[in-house]
Parts: structure tokens; C-alpha cells; sequence
């Protein structure tokens, strides 16, 4: 009889076993971690994967599509391309000597 792998273990067999100890730590302090918030930039396949762990512990998770920068922040790096292109820039090594750190 063969039986389907579970999400875990064929994130952990994709992992190469990296993620055994992540894994068995959520498991044992599981209370500790579900305050927690992290930040992670998985490919496509091992974003697949991470929804498939999280779904099997039951980790509440939401997935932020958000694509486009806010105005403001697309207005900064406009400005900032047009001060590169006038000139009006100055190189890391005109920066230190300009702001030592002591």
C-alpha cells in the first residue's frame, strides 16, 4: 500500500532535511511562535510548498500581493533619478568623509 506524503515531509525531503529542526521546533513550541511575524521571499515552487507546511500545522497565514509602491515612493525614486541625471550626487566615499563614524 503507498501511502501519499504529507506537506512536511516533502518539505523537508525538498529541503534536503534543512528544515527538520524548523519543523519539529514549530511543532514543540507552537505557542511561543504564533505571535511571531516573518518576512520571507520564497521562489514560486517553494512558496507551494510553505502553504502546504503551514496549511498542514494549522498556521494561520495571509499571502500580501502588493505589487505597486505608494505614490510617494514612486515620486522619491522619479526625484532621485533626476538628481542622478543633473549631477546632483555625491560618491560613498565623499559621503564618509563628509559623515565619519566614530
Amino acid at each position: 500500500m503507498i501511502v501519499p506524503e504529507d506537506p512536511i515531509s516533502k518539505a523537508i525531503r525538498f529541503t534536503g532535511g534543512l528544515c527538520c529542526l524548523m519543523a519539529n521546533r514549530l511543532r514543540q513550541n507552537f505557542v511561543y511562535l504564533s505571535m511571531s511575524t516573518y518576512v520571507i521571499t520564497p521562489t514560486v515552487e517553494q512558496e507551494k510548498l510553505i502553504a502546504e507546511f503551514l496549511e498542514a500545522q494549522h498556521i494561520p497565514f495571509f499571502k500580501d500581493d502588493e505589487e505597486e509602491l505608494p505614490p510617494h515612493v514612486l515620486e522619491g525614486i522619479t526625484q532621485g533619478q533626476a538628481d542622478i541625471a543633473a549631477g546632483r550626487f555625491i560618491t560613498f566615499e565623499e559621503f564618509k568623509k563628509k559623515h565619519p563614524v566614530d
